[in-house]
C-alpha cells in the first residue's frame, strides 16, 4: 500500500492529537508487579507504538489493521477503562474502535487472510514510520523484550512453589496467544 501526502498528513496531525491524550496510566500499570512488570522501556515503546495505532487508524479507516502484541496488550488496558476508553475513542474517531481477538479456531482461510493482513500492517508501519510493527526474530525490539519478559515470568510461576510469585493470569493465558493477536473493525464493520 502507498500512502498518500493528505494521509500522511493526517497520521501526523492524528499523532499530534494524541499528544493530549494521556495514557500514562496505562504504561504504569503494565509496568506495577500487579500486572506484568514491564520494563520501562517497553512501556514507553508501547505507549508510543499505541498512539501510532491509533493515528493510523483514524488517517486509513479502510485499512484492517493488526496490532503488535504491545499494542494490543495496551489497547486492552485502555479498553477495560470502558468510560475513559468511550470517551477517548468519541473525542479522537468520533465513534468507538472496536476491537475483534483473532479466532484461535479460526478456519485456514480465516488464518490466511489475518496473515495477509498482518502482513500488509507490517508493510504500511514501515512506510509509515520506517520500523517494523512486530519486530524481527532475534531482535531486540520492545515487542520481542515484552513476550520475552512475560515467557521468564511464566517460567519462574511455573517452577515456584511460592503462590505470591506467580504472575496474574492473563500474563501465563497470554503465552498462548497467536502472535498475530488481534484486528481492528470499523464501527458498522464485522
Amino acid at each position: 500500500m502507498t500512502v498518500s501526502d493528505q494521509q500522511l498528513r493526517d497520521i501526523r496531525c492524528g499523532l499530534e492529537e494524541l499528544r493530549d491524550f494521556h495514557f500514562r496510566w496505562i504504561a504504569n500499570k503494565l509496568a506495577s508487579e500487579r500486572y506484568a512488570a514491564w520494563p520501562n522501556h517497553v512501556c514507553e515503546a508501547a505507549e508510543r507504538d499505541y498512539r501510532r495505532f491509533l493515528a493510523l487508524s483514524r488517517a486509513l479507516p479502510t485499512v484492517a489493521l493488526v496490532p503488535s502484541f504491545l499494542v494490543d496488550e495496551f489497547w486492552h488496558l485502555h479498553i477495560l477503562n470502558t468510560r475513559r476508553y468511550a470517551e477517548d475513542c468519541g473525542r479522537f474517531f468520533g465513534y468507538l474502535l472496536h476491537h475483534l481477538p483473532a479466532e484461535v479456531d479460526a478456519s485456514r482461510d480465516s488464518r490466511d487472510q489475518l496473515l495477509r493482513q498482518a502482513y500488509d500492517s507490517q508493510q504500511l508501519w514501515r512506510e509509515v514510520f520506517g520500523e517494523d510493527l512486530y519486530g524481527e526474530l532475534g531482535s531486540n525490539s520492545a515487542d520481542a523484550a515484552a513476550k520475552n519478559h512475560l515467557r521468564s515470568i511464566h517460567k519462574r510461576a511455573e517452577t515456584s512453589s511460592n503462590a505470591e510469585s506467580l504472575p496474574p493470569k492473563w500474563a501465563r493465558m497470554h503465552l498462548r496467544a497467536p502472535v498475530v493477536p488481534s484486528v481492528i473493525s470499523r464501527r458498522g464493520q464485522n
